[in-house]
């Protein structure tokens, strides 16, 4: 049986690489900008055998507890490590349902404005206010962003209120008054 570390770490920032903070207007485009994130599976050394009440006399172990590692990359680079259950477990993670079909054009954004992370260092200093991780129909990188920022919120690291995990498609403008009600939130799309 597997557990998890229990405090994963993240990588820290690098001060000696530059970036231009630029964040864009998001667009209302359904787009993948989180492709080459990927998860790794690692163990510790750590294991403990689990011993049974009928276990006198095995020279096997049946169950063993071993630490285990998840580890979010993008291109090889390390991010950092999460508990992806213990992540998904908070309390500020929302699914947002499907909706029905409406009227408006796919091309109508909300009044409200909202930015674009369309990487894992904009995601790693993310601006206040509403913001949309573009990783559509990207199921891995959707859980590791998630988990990610559910984790840094557990930490008290950002000013994290609310994560919604959009479904595939969302009419923008129809979420008008649901952003409104939750300001400063991150939207998984």
């Amino acid at each position: 049986m597997f557990f998890s570390v229990e405090n994963p770490m993240t990588s820290p920032m690098d001060a000696s690489f530059w970036r231009v903070a630029d964040p864009q207007r998001f667009n209302g485009e359904a787009t993948d900008l989180f492709q080459n994130t990927s998860m790794h599976l690692s163990f510790t050394n750590w294991e403990r055998p689990l011993e049974g009440f009928r276990s006198g006399g095995n020279q096997d172990v049946e169950i063993a507890l071993i630490e285990s590692v998840l580890s979010i990359r993008e291109r090889g680079r390390w991010i950092g490590d999460v508990d992806v259950l213990l992540a998904l477990r908070s309390k500020i993670i929302y699914r947002l349902p499907s909706r029905p079909a409406c009227s408006h054009a796919r091309t109508e954004l909300p009044r409200t404005h909202m930015n674009s992370i369309e990487s894992w260092d904009e995601l790693r200093e993310w601006p206040a206010g509403n913001v949309v991780v573009r990783a559509n129909g990207n199921w891995l990188a959707r859980l590791a962003t998630t988990a990610y920022l559910a984790q840094s919120a557990e930490r008290g690291q950002d000013n994290i209120r609310r994560i919604t995990v959009c479904p595939p498609s969302v009419c923008w403008k129809c979420m008008d008054d649901y952003i409104a009600e939750f300001p400063a939130s991150i939207y998984i799309y």
